[in-house]
């Protein structure tokens, strides 16, 4: 009855680990759609065979392990993918909302606003004794004003949003760091103690995905199971330890490693993009806001001061011990600091107070002449102080140069997510879930059960067929 006691014996091993196969199938199957799981294998192992009168025997099957289908090289190419990926696509979407700061082509642009300007100015030309056009061009540079400082205070609120979405994504990464850590230690203490922590393994995978968005990173897996997290060839995650990172500025923005007085290097990922947009893409936009603000002031200046306007009298504003120099009457404030910037530029006290000192003739006490508001209107197409030759022309450089740079970081990002699908493709076709795949290997260990089932019945019949002999 030994042989047949060993024969029932290795039935009952073929049937248990055909139903731990089918448990298996079934997990991966109910998984097919969770984010971050990794299929999962068993892996069957022959039983200890047996001696018996110097003829070795097998003793059935066993379940040495379930493995996930994991590979480290897939898992580096989605992570190295990821960080340009989010890099580029938020950079897209930032430079998106800076063209909608200059509103280029519409009535809220400056070239709107210089263009009204300029008109206005014109029409004190062809009417330089009319008070009504006077107060046209009065409002008309209140409202050029206006617009560079609505700019610059957007652009200001950008930056801010900015900033906080740094902050938030430094929060994200620094809680993630923490879990990592976390389950580092739950991963080693289960699989020392001869445990599986397939599960556990696949929420740190996840996580470290996450990351990469936010940063790029390289991760080290150690022989006990834990893993190491880099950022720049620094440690964010070192099995149980972790390193917290916070932002330094205000200006520049950076990251640094807790109190180290050194800042980390950020490139690519969202906190790299947020980081770049603020210290340069941001920058430049206000920079070059501030210059050309700038120039249209200084230029104006510089034409409306040597010109008299019509109440000024023998006196006015002009210092009889200089001689007929103009009545120094500035259109916009020329305060050395914030008036010569966008965020600060306004008119003069003088032209805000009244209309009257604004300025059209050359010769003092001459109503009719027009030779001061010809020449600012010339500033139209010909300004000495101006990049370009013409302040619309410095302002349609700068959006055309937003439009190329934009133009750009959309390939960029077409690019990049295009590679980064691929990556992901890889990957999940070799750790993913494939209900097709999991339905031919549920037939099969369903066919393996069966077949172990008739293998205990013909022991069953055989054990009946002997009591029958010896009856």
């Amino acid at each position: 009855m030994s042989g047949i006691g060993s024969l029932l014996s290795m039935a009952r091993s073929a049937l248990a680990s055909q139903q731990q196969a089918v448990a298996v199938i079934g997990n991966n199957v109910a998984n097919a759609t969770t984010e971050g799981y990794t299929r999962q294998r068993i892996q069957l192992a022959p039983g200890i065979p047996e001696v018996r009168a110097g003829v070795v025997f097998g003793t059935g099957v066993t379940v040495s392990s379930v493995l996930r289908t994991r590979d480290g090289l897939l898992d580096q190419q989605v992570r190295s993918s990821a960080s340009p990926s989010e890099g580029s696509t938020l950079r897209r979407d930032i430079l998106g909302r800076l063209e909608t700061v200059y509103g280029a082509g519409t009535d809220a642009s400056i070239g709107n606003a210089l263009d009204k300007f300029w008109n206005a100015w014109s029409d004190l030309a062809n009417n330089p004794a009319t008070p009504g056009v006077r107060t046209v061009v009065q409002q008309s540079g209140a409202a050029l004003a206006a617009t560079f400082n609505r700019q610059a205070n957007q652009l200001d609120a950008l930056e801010q949003q900015l900033r906080d979405d740094a902050g938030t994504q430094l929060a994200q990464l620094n809680t993630m760091a923490r879990q990592v850590a976390e389950l580092n230690v739950r991963i080693v203490g289960s699989e020392s103690a001869g445990g599986s922590a397939n599960d556990l393994r696949d929420q740190r995978d996840l996580l470290i995905d996450k990351i990469a968005a936010i940063v790029p990173v390289s991760v080290i897996d150690r022989p006990n199971g834990s893993d190491q997290v880099m950022i720049g060839g620094m440690p964010l995650v070192d099995g149980v330890d972790t390193r917290t990172l916070t932002l330094t500025g205000p200006r520049p923005l950076g990251v640094r490693f807790g109190s180290s007085a050194d800042p980390t290097r950020i490139e690519g990922g969202r906190l790299g993009a947020l980081l770049d947009a603020v210290n340069g893409d941001i920058a430049s936009a206000r920079a070059g806001l501030d210059a050309l603000a700038s120039a249209v002031v200084t230029e104006v200046n510089a034409v409306h001061a040597r010109g008299w306007s019509v109440p000024a009298g023998a006196t006015g504003n002009w210092d009889p011990l200089a001689g007929p120099t103009g009545s120094r009457v500035n259109f916009f404030d020329p305060a050395p600091g914030p008036s010569l910037t966008a965020r600060g530029m306004r008119l003069s006290d003088e032209v805000a107070a009244s209309a009257g000192a604004i300025a059209a003739s050359d010769t003092l006490d001459a109503a009719g002449n027009n030779a001061i508001a010809l020449r600012m209107a010339g500033l139209r197409t010909a300004a000495p102080g101006s990049a370009s030759g013409s302040f619309g022309g410095d302002f349609d450089a700068i959006v055309n140069q937003l439009a190329l740079d934009t133009e750009s970081a959309t390939t960029d990002a077409a690019v990049n997510d295009t590679l980064r699908k691929q990556a992901i493709a890889r990957r999940a076709g070799a750790t993913g879930v494939s209900t097709d795949d999991e339905l031919v290997t549920l037939i099969q260990a369903q066919q393996a059960y069966v077949a172990a089932s008739r293998l205990v019945t013909t022991v069953n019949d055989m054990a009946q067929t002997i009591l029958d002999l010896k009856r």
